[in-house]
């Protein structure tokens, strides 16, 4: 068995090389993974410690973050089911994890989908009764395969032909990272949140059916009779 003995510690997050000791390799090195806070923050009076590391972190970061803001467009959204989705998907870029920014763009516009979805579906209850699907009746749609909601909505005219591609783009995106088996996050990051605002704005962005009027939102003339 080895005895492992550490020839680089980080005090932070980072890789170290570890040297393997051992009557058989005396030089075998082996690169890891290091993560020593957690069992830092269990002795008592080092939590002010920890907090000044995560606020040299942040403050390291902080330009790049600027320049990331920079680039996400500015929304006005309904509120809905994909709300928090959406805003951890946008903070998700801000901070620079690529990785998961772009498997939380594809959740948050599939929510986006089912809820449009369920918004548009009326079920009949009786002879003259009409209504939205219930939580647990939207429980069965949540079942459904984002290529036959996707389809759906874009047949039927709930949404423009013109966002079929951005859900596809965005859903292949997304199965790439869930597997993990993305190699460009960084570009497919941008990818991933443009697509997601493309779908943003046909759908459930402020200003699919309000216009803003002397600073109020006015509902457009073609949302009148609705």
């Amino acid at each position: 068995m080895f005895a492992h003995s550490l020839l680089l510690f980080s005090t932070y997050m980072e890789d170290a090389i570890v040297t393997a000791n051992s009557n058989i390799d005396k030089s075998k090195t082996l690169q890891v993974h290091l993560d020593t806070i957690p069992n830092l923050l269990k002795v008592q009076g080092q939590e002010e410690k920890v907090k000044n590391m995560l606020r040299d972190k942040f403050e390291k970061g902080i330009d790049a973050m600027i320049v990331r803001y920079r680039e996400l467009p500015a929304i006005i959204v309904e509120y809905g089911r994909y709300s928090n989705l959406l805003l951890e998907a946008r903070q998700l870029y801000l901070e620079g994890k690529y990785y998961s920014c772009v498997a939380m763009c594809g959740i948050t516009a599939e929510r986006i989908a089912k809820e449009v979805l369920r918004k548009n579906l009326l079920i009949r209850k009786k002879k003259d009764e009409w209504n939205s699907p219930s939580d647990e009746q939207s429980e069965i749609l949540d079942r459904i395969d984002m290529y036959s909601i996707r389809e759906l909505l874009v047949k039927s005219g709930i949404v423009d032909n013109s966002l079929r591609k951005p859900f596809q783009s965005l859903a292949e995106l997304r199965n790439k990272y869930s597997h993990a088996t993305g190699d460009s996050p960084n570009d497919d990051a941008k990818s991933a949140i443009e697509y997601l605002h493309q779908i943003i704005d046909r759908t459930v962005s402020v200003f699919v059916n309000y216009d803003i009027s002397d600073g109020t939102f006015v509902l457009k003339q073609t949302n009148l009779k609705k």
